[in-house]
């Protein structure tokens, strides 16, 4: 395989779902606490879901004549389960719709303050998946059939296959699906009123650190019981008190 700009975007798109959910599990494990294992639980439950619609959603797409058998590259399969054939419904694409909203959904339902703090994240997400799309799928084509469609002609018309991944139908499918699902168990895991075990958690009975006001300070000194107005003034005042 010549190792070139095309072929690394296919291999950094293909192992960044792992890349993501060894981070969350790691990291969980190295701060002590439950969120990358709530995480993770909530993730293989969405794959299985997302398994069992598998079939009924290929039978569907095949009345549409759109499960016809495409060119794929070896590298596509990089990441599968075993002899699970996931080629229709990606199982990178699963991890990260699912991981994106889950923690999209995490930060509306927090402090205000978590959307515009976290923006690197939601950046880096939205820029993955749009990525991802157009260098795995045949996203290009659906600008191909609009314009058809546009022209007369029939939207889903047999073009001559070409070498992809993954169908663009049944990857915007797989997105809407896990981001679902991560949406749903965000609001799970948020209705529990559990911060410990959310990414960016809304505290507890309103438990956050506030930057402490300016005040002013009025001090008066009292030498042997009287006030002495200008002891203040005197560092080498002794035996004085000073009450507030």
């Amino acid at each position: 395989m010549e190792m070139n700009i095309a072929t690394f975007m296919y291999i950094f798109l293909h192992l960044c779902p792992l890349i993501l959910v060894c981070f969350f599990t790691i990291s969980s494990i190295f701060a002590n606490d439950l969120k990358g294992m709530v995480y993770l639980v909530g993730l293989i439950f969405s794959i299985a879901v997302i398994r069992l619609l598998k079939t009924p959603i290929e039978w569907f797409l095949d009345k549409l004549g759109l499960m016809n058998n495409h060119p794929r590259e070896a590298i596509c399969d990089i990441l599968r389960f075993g002899n699970i054939d996931l080629s229709s419904l990606s199982i990178g694409q699963m991890i990260i719709g699912f991981s994106f909203f889950y923690l999209l959904t995490t930060m509306l339902t927090g402090e205000d303050y978590l959307v515009s703090r976290n923006w690197p994240t939601i950046t880096f997400f939205s820029l993955l998946i749009v990525t991802e799309l157009l260098v795995n799928t045949n996203i290009t084509e659906l600008k191909e059939r609009i314009i058809n469609w546009l022209s007369g002609k029939e939207f889903f018309t047999n073009n001559e296959p070409s070498k992809y991944c993954y169908h663009w139908i049944t990857s915007l499918i797989t997105y809407i699906l896990a981001g679902s699902l991560g949406v749903g168990y965000a609001l799970i895991i948020s209705s529990f009123n559990t911060p410990d075990l959310q990414y960016f958690p809304k505290y507890k009975n309103n438990e956050k650190c506030e930057k402490v006001s300016n005040k002013t300070f009025a001090c008066k000194v009292f030498k042997k019981g009287s006030h002495d107005s200008d002891a203040i003034h005197n560092p080498t005042a002794n035996n004085s008190s000073v009450s507030t």
